[in-house]
């Protein structure tokens, strides 16, 4: 099974960090659904839940309030407010 390594920051400190399944996010150009080996993409996010699908198919839903997606080949880095 292929997996993306995400990682999310917020002021108050790492929300997340780990190898997930897929990401669904509140991006500017409407929602994004992330899987492994997604072209590399960076973007603006808006108020919304990102879902995080982790490995054993449990999910883990972080409120944010805005923030930045970047994807890059070693993986995710989500900065949100």
């Amino acid at each position: 099974m292929h997996t993306l390594t995400v990682k999310v920051l917020s002021h108050d400190g790492c929300q997340f960090d780990g190898e997930v399944a897929s990401i669904n996010i509140p991006s500017t150009g409407g929602p994004l659904g992330i899987l492994p080996n997604h072209t590399p993409l960076m973007t603006s996010l808006v108020k919304g839940d990102v879902v995080i699908q982790k490995i054993d198919g449990s999910n883990k839903t972080i409120s944010i309030n805005g923030g930045v997606l970047d994807i890059k080949k070693d993986g995710v880095m989500i900065l949100v407010s």
